[in-house]
């Protein structure tokens, strides 16, 4: 299942729109197959939120301060877990399910692992389509506060391949650029889906791999070819 968002996406100042056109840069066969997306309230509510976030100097002055301080010893990805900073959106709760149920249902018993789940705040606009979750974060920090946000079956880079349990989605959000082994992570979310199971990518264009990990080698990882 090939889904990409077209967003007309009204900036935090509210005076100008952005529309971006996939079918002059996709091949025809992708394109046809584009989900075209706009702004809803859920997503106009967390435009209006980042936006009174940013004209509000106590929060903005924290993050600089928390950021300054911790950034020498803990990745910035543990510095947003600490300080429940740097949020990601993604698409509405009501955009996933259209998304999701374009072609058939979800079954009642559907289950969901997302993979790379950060904070969590991007899973919950999901669970409630499914009757279990699971995610996965290979951040110590992170998978803390994915408990704190009430979230039980948590998963290492690791554990979530162990034993022969199936997933009915899969979702990979934000996630194969910033993964030492992106074509290996593929096939891995691949073997663990059902057979008729569907595999949820986003992926932030152009391709710009980056690992938020000071011990990573830079040879070390692999990219998907262009």
């Amino acid at each position: 299942m090939l889904v990409l968002p077209l967003l007309s996406l009204i900036l935090c100042h509210g005076a100008q729109t952005f529309d971006y056109d996939y079918g002059l840069t996709l091949p025809e066969e992708l394109s046809e197959r584009r989900q075209p997306m706009y702004v809803d309230s859920e997503t106009k509510t967390f435009l209006d939120s980042c936006q009174k976030r940013f004209e509000s100097f106590l929060p903005t002055a924290s993050d600089v301060v928390s950021l300054s301080l911790l950034r020498p010893f803990l990745s910035t990805t543990s510095v947003n877990g600490l300080v429940g900073r740097g949020r990601m959106y993604i698409l509405s709760s009501v955009q996933f399910r259209k998304l999701l149920t374009s072609k058939q249902p979800l079954p009642a018993s559907a289950t969901l692992l997302d993979i790379g789940a950060g904070d969590g705040g991007v899973t919950q606009r999901l669970q409630d389509m499914f009757q279990q979750v699971e995610v996965t974060e290979t951040n110590t920090i992170m998978r803390w506060r994915l408990w704190w946000n009430g979230f039980r079956t948590i998963h290492d880079e690791s554990s979530w391949l162990n034993g022969d349990h199936r997933y009915t989605v899969i979702s990979c959000l934000n996630v194969l650029d910033r993964c030492k082994n992106p074509l290996q992570l593929l096939q891995q979310m691949y073997s663990k889906l059902e057979s008729n199971g569907l595999l949820l990518l986003a992926l932030v264009l152009p391709y710009s791999p980056f690992i938020d990990d000071p011990s990573t080698i830079p040879n070390s990882v692999s990219h998907l070819s262009s």
